[in-house]
């Protein structure tokens, strides 16, 4: 992947429009980042025989309220399940 300052494929432009387009990217990038490392840690909590509920609360503990909800927990449990990590 290619650096955020090394330019690449972005869009015709002003200055202005090029800087709000990276700072999308490098938000958009971040942001799959923590939901790998979310993953990672989920995982985590499913092999240690945590509920699905407990380990959403344990990520909000860390990352922030709303950094993760129940739901999106027992969706990654129920493929942990099913065998698919």
């Amino acid at each position: 992947m290619a650096g955020l300052c090394e330019g690449g494929n972005e869009p015709p432009g002003s200055l202005k429009a090029s800087n709000e387009w990276s700072r999308g990217r490098y938000k958009m990038e971040r942001q799959m980042e923590k939901v790998e490392h979310f993953e990672h840690i989920l995982l985590f909590e499913f092999n240690r025989g945590a509920k699905a509920a407990e380990a959403a609360r344990n990520i909000c503990a860390v990352f922030g309220d709303n950094a993760i909800g129940e739901s999106t927990a027992r969706k990654c449990f129920f493929f942990f399940k099913g065998g698919l990590f």
